[in-house]
């Protein structure tokens, strides 16, 4: 009986660790120093209309193409780039592809993978493109709750996923 019991309650914690609630857009945010420090492209600014973003790894639900649509669309608008309405010289296809994570541990690290397609909007030649890898890790003391821990790591993670890709931006030569 004893050992039933604990296969049932092993099964529930990890049925239950599966799910999590879907991050806040602007919780996959750069910081907000860094517009500060990193000067937008004049070759760029105002000319990007965010044509798709997929999200092909959910982590479990929590990150959606719609919000992580929303961190896009903020941050390229934040940073200068986003033109108005659907007059981009330029179109961004986003996708995220991946999302590592431990099983379970103190300390969780996630790294992200997305990658980031830039097309001339008239002939759809690209002029980026980037797959970005960053990883970030959260500790036990900075976050008890594993949930949440596991939740805040892919967010930072995709903040400075998108935070080099402003960089990358910022630097690109065309």
């Amino acid at each position: 009986m004893n050992y039933w019991f604990k296969i049932l309650i092993l099964s529930v914690l990890f049925v239950l660790q599966g799910c999590l609630p879907p991050i806040a857009n602007e919780k996959m945010l750069p910081q907000e120093g860094f517009y500060l420090t990193a000067p937008s492209n004049p070759a760029l600014v105002k000319k990007i209309t965010i044509n798709s973003v997929f999200v092909k790894d959910n982590a479990m639900g929590s990150v959606t193409p719609d919000n992580f649509r929303s961190a896009l669309s903020a941050a390229m608008s934040k940073a200068g780039y986003l033109a108005d309405g659907l007059a981009g010289k330029y179109l961004l296809d986003a996708t995220l592809i991946k999302i590592e994570r431990p099983f379970m541990g103190f300390t969780l690290n996630a790294k992200v993978t997305i990658n980031y397609r830039i097309l001339r909007a008239v002939d759809f030649v690209p002029i980026v493109d980037e797959s970005v890898t960053i990883a970030h890790e959260i500790g036990f003391h900075q976050e008890p709750d594993a949930d949440q821990r596991l939740s805040r790591a892919i967010a930072e993670a995709i903040g400075g996923n998108i935070t080099h890709f402003l960089r990358i931006l910022s630097a690109k030569k065309l």
